[in-house]
């Protein structure tokens, strides 16, 4: 049994063996010890009976207890060709989507000004080339991230202050962290510069992806930023010590952070989010608002 559980390669792709299955929860937590990857769940003894949103959703949390959550603009590894054109984008969303939302889809992450296509007016506020990338290429990074990142933090955000009464501070990350603002290889251009959609998966990835927020959060130390990037490592950590402290953003050492009458970053997810971005941090209405409606009606992923 532990050979199966930590020998890779001795278990074809596909269900898991019975012999895992049969295995104890407590047993299969040992066993996963003794395999070296970094990124593991942490083990200390204590299992969670309930996937969180199933725990949330059963109101099995703990009352009271006011939360962060949120996620990058780019927070996914999925990827499609590093210059994909608008017919890639577009076999790709047949992907993605059922066939009657592709030109839907298409007006929520292409905005109407930097695309060939005709449309309303509207789109994707993020969307554009960069890094040597196309907007294509951005606006697919996007899709899935808000289809499997942000859309269920905004979702949790809301579910928790529906269920515990306490305040849930929701933000999307837009900032690329600067070890991630590289080009595309030539590798890779020559690999996905054909006719063909090619999907694949990135890692390190560039943009605002998974992380991004790290070094400017706890100065690692490891990277030099200055101007709009080091207010906005100033910002971030203010936000964030402030609710260390006392469980409320807003709070800052006896002085309420306000803007227009309201709360700096308002909670609970319900007017918008906190949009964490070099040169333009602020509280935004209807953040990723159209594209998480979009998902929310059509069934986000599963937990």
């Amino acid at each position: 049994q532990a050979a199966a559980a930590s020998a890779p390669g001795r278990q074809a792709r596909g269900p898991p063996c019975p012999c895992l299955l049969a295995l104890p929860a407590a047993e299969l937590n040992e066993l996963q010890q003794q395999v070296y990857i970094t990124w593991a769940p942490t083990v200390d003894g204590a299992a969670l009976p309930l996937h969180p949103l199933d725990a949330l959703e059963k109101g099995q949390v703990h009352k009271g207890v006011p939360i962060v959550i949120g996620s990058a603009l780019e927070d996914t590894t999925s990827t499609i060709n590093e210059r994909a054109s608008e017919a890639q984008f577009t076999e790709y969303l047949k992907l993605m989507v059922p066939a009657g939302d592709v030109e839907t889809a298409e007006h929520l992450y292409m905005d109407a000004g930097g695309s060939e296509r005709t449309r309303a007016q509207g789109g994707d506020p993020f969307d554009g080339a960069k890094l040597g990338r196309s907007a294509e290429y951005w606006a697919a990074r996007r899709l899935n991230s808000d289809r499997t990142m942000t859309c269920h933090a905004r979702r949790t955000a809301r579910k928790w202050k529906a269920v515990t009464g306490a305040p849930a501070y929701w933000y999307l990350w837009a900032t690329a962290d600067p070890k991630s603002e590289f080009p595309p290889s030539k590798k890779s251009l020559d690999a996905t510069a054909g006719p063909d959609l090619v999907r694949g998966n990135c890692w390190p990835c560039p943009g605002a992806g998974h992380g991004a927020d790290l070094p400017l959060v706890f100065d690692t130390g490891d990277v030099h930023v200055e101007d709009t990037t080091a207010e906005l490592a100033d910002t971030v950590r203010t936000f964030y010590k402030d609710f260390a402290d006392v469980g409320d953003p807003n709070a800052w050492q006896g002085f309420r952070l306000s803007k227009g009458g309201r709360a700096a970053w308002e909670e609970g997810a319900t007017r918008g989010g906190m949009q964490f971005e070099a040169g333009g941090t602020r509280f935004t209405p209807r953040l990723r608002g159209e594209q998480c409606d979009f998902w929310e009606a059509r069934g986000l992923p599963g937990p």
